[in-house]
């Protein structure tokens, strides 16, 4: 037996009716993206309700679940999603890596972005800049955080090579070349709360993979953590 689709879109809209608060949000890192890092800041509290719900008096010999029911609860629970990547070997940027997608509330993701960034830093993406982004980048260099701006690595004012990047040249937008340092708030505490949801979350599944381990389970969610967070960005862009 399987749980229709549409009733269980009903079950997690019951779970939405209370508004996520930061302490019952978690964020996932994907770190094994080559010259990238992504992260999904989602509900932990509708994620792990949802499955509850989902899996409540039920068991292996009479439910036949599969991971489309999982992804449907955790695109409801999905709130914001960053990628940033590194930039090309000899556009060093400050040591800066570039924001190529990012959407959601930005204090909150965008602070998340710099929390994965090996130097804490961030640049905007270095080919287009919508003009949403635009505003968030002049609300980062209106902020009094440390900024540093970016040498035109084709037409160097600098000796040093560690500030050359690729340049906008925007006169419009000045502040899409510099690099921006900052740290996210309660970043411990979002990792916390998804190392928490998971370990719940995969105890919850086990029964349906008695001849696999946690690890396996957890790697499988992963996946679908990561799909999700493309999905998400997808869903506020392109659709």
């Amino acid at each position: 037996m399987k749980i229709k689709i549409c009733e269980l879109r009903k079950l997690i809209r019951n779970l939405l009716i209370v508004e996520s608060t930061t302490e019952e949000m978690g964020v996932f890192v994907d770190d094994d993206i080559q010259g990238a890092k992504e992260a999904l800041l989602y509900s932990t509290k509708t994620f792990v309700d949802g499955m509850k719900s989902l899996l409540k008096g039920k068991d292996e010999e009479n439910y036949d679940l599969d991971f489309d029911q999982i992804t449907e609860i955790l695109k409801s629970s999905a709130k914001g999603m960053i990628q940033i990547s590194q930039p090309s070997s000899d556009a060093h940027s400050n040591g800066a890596w570039e924001v190529t997608a990012v959407a959601g509330p930005g204090k909150t993701i965008y602070g998340v972005g710099y929390e994965i960034s090996p130097e804490n830093a961030l640049i905007p993406d270095r080919n287009s800049v919508s003009d949403a982004a635009k505003s968030a980048w002049k609300k980062q260099f209106d902020s009094g955080r440390k900024k540093k701006k970016i040498d035109d690595l084709d037409k160097p004012l600098t000796p040093t090579k560690d500030d050359d990047g690729h340049v906008h040249n925007d006169s419009s937008a000045p502040w899409l070349d510099y690099s921006y340092w900052g740290n996210g708030e309660n970043f411990n505490m979002l990792m916390n709360n998804h190392k928490h949801a998971m370990s719940e979350v995969v105890k919850l599944l086990m029964p349906w993979y008695k001849h696999k381990n946690e690890a396996y389970v957890e790697s499988s969610l992963n996946s679908t953590l990561s799909s999700v967070a493309q999905w998400f960005f997808g869903s506020k862009y392109y659709n």
